[in-house]
C-alpha cells in the first residue's frame, strides 16, 4: 500500500498532475466543429486566451470588493454570486450564439426525409455527370439541433462553478 503521496504520480491530457483533486491548471473540455480541420475537436475552454483575462480581471474585483484572501472570499455567499454573474456574462460573451462555437446535434441514425434523400441523390448524380467524381453534400436534417459552447458549459453550470470557484488560486497570469 502506497501511503507517501510522492510516490503516487498520475498521467492526465498529457501532463503529470500530483494530486487529481488539485489540477495545475484549469481544465473545462467542450466539442465544437474546427472549420479549418473539418472535424469536431475537444476544446478546454480556458485556453481562449480573452476569456481566460477575464477571469483574472474577474477575480481582482472580487478581491477588491470581498477581501484580500481566497479562503475570506470563499466563505462568502455574496462574492459567489457577484462572481457567478460575472463568469456567466463572460462566458456568453466569448462562447455564446457564435457560429465558430457551435456543434449540430442529431440522433443516430440521423433521420432524413425521402424528399430530401432524393434530392441528395440527384444531386451526386448531377455532380459526377459535370465533374466525374462526388466529394460530398450538406444534407437537411429533420431532428437536430445546434449547441453552443457557451450552453454545454450551461448543461453543467452548478458543476462548473463549483470547480471554478475551488480552483480560484489557479486563475491567474501564467509565468511565461
Amino acid at each position: 500500500m502506497l501511503t507517501d503521496k510522492s510516490e503516487i504520480s498520475f498521467y492526465r491530457y498529457g501532463k503529470n498532475y500530483d494530486d487529481l483533486n488539485e489540477p495545475k491548471k484549469l481544465v473545462w473540455n467542450v466539442v465544437y466543429e474546427d472549420w479549418s480541420a473539418r472535424k469536431v475537436v475537444v476544446f478546454n475552454i480556458f485556453e481562449h486566451g480573452s476569456f481566460f483575462n477575464d477571469l483574472i480581471n474577474i477575480k481582482k474585483e472580487l478581491k477588491k470588493q470581498f477581501g484580500k484572501e481566497n479562503e475570506e472570499i470563499q466563505s462568502s455567499k455574496e462574492a459567489f454570486k457577484f462572481f457567478e454573474e460575472k463568469v456567466s456574462r463572460s462566458l456568453s460573451y466569448y462562447y455564446g450564439s457564435k457560429a465558430e462555437w457551435e456543434i449540430i446535434l442529431t440522433s443516430w441514425p440521423p433521420y432524413v426525409e425521402n424528399e430530401e434523400i432524393d434530392r441528395l441523390i440527384k444531386e451526386r448524380e448531377e455532380h459526377i455527370k459535370k465533374w466525374g467524381n462526388f466529394y460530398r453534400t450538406d444534407v437537411c436534417l429533420d431532428i437536430a439541433t445546434k449547441i453552443d459552447v457557451y450552453t454545454q458549459v450551461k448543461l453543467n453550470w452548478v458543476q462548473f462553478m463549483n470547480y471554478l470557484w475551488n480552483n480560484l488560486d489557479l486563475i491567474k497570469k501564467s509565468k511565461k
